[in-house]
């Protein structure tokens, strides 16, 4: 005899499957709060903590910029230029400016090949970029080992401000900039020294 799910669940009895379901969710949750696979991604971590710690220097930059720049506004308008400094709405301060990417700057300034990987334009751009890196599998750093887990990073970041440069899209809109860790995380979809059938 059969025994009917819906019967089971009136008489407060559960089925197989949704023994097994509950089983599943509750792994899951507890992979949710555990900590423990975290700390084996130090160099993931450590990306997010770079990230992070730029932009908040950015940020104390843009404001304080603005402050010296425009002192009529600071500090009756304090909360709102800090506001839109975090947003991403006010004009970036000198230390953004100084490394984000344009192909112009960078032909005399190098280090924005790289340094623009780390810069962000918006806590939202920010907090994208982190969600993207967090969701990444933990195998992926694993697996690549450390070092070649940040080599890809760097070198997707440098390829993708190739790509734009050659691409000729600062020609089109000289104010156009290249920010932010979208081009490295690119660079683990699908790695090059990654042969197809490895796992």
């Amino acid at each position: 005899h059969t025994a009917n799910p819906t019967c089971l669940r009136a008489n407060g009895q559960w089925d197989g499957d949704d023994l097994r379901y509950i089983s599943r969710l509750r792994r899951r949750i507890r992979r949710s709060f555990s900590f423990q696979s975290e700390y084996d991604r130090p160099v993931r971590n450590t990306l997010i903590a770079i990230c992070t710690m730029v932009f908040v220097w950015q940020t104390i930059s843009t404001v304080q910029w603005i402050a010296r720049t425009h002192p009529a506004y600071w500090p009756s308008k304090a909360p709102f230029i800090i506001w839109d400094a975090v947003l991403g709405t006010a004009k970036p301060g000198p230390f953004t400016r100084d490394f984000l990417f344009t192909v112009f700057r960078a032909q005399r300034q190098p280090h924005r090949w790289l340094s623009s990987g780390f810069v962000h334009g918006s806590l939202l751009h920010l907090a994208l970029n982190i969600d993207a890196l967090r969701r990444q599998p933990a195998w992926l750093e694993t697996g690549l080992g450390g070092g070649l887990y940040m080599t890809t990073f760097l070198l997707s970041i440098v390829a993708g401000n190739l790509g734009y440069s050659h691409l000729g899209l600062d020609g089109v809109n000289v104010s156009s900039v290249v920010l932010g860790a979208s081009g490295g995380i690119c660079g683990f979809f699908r790695p090059p020294w990654v042969s197809p059938g490895q796992k």
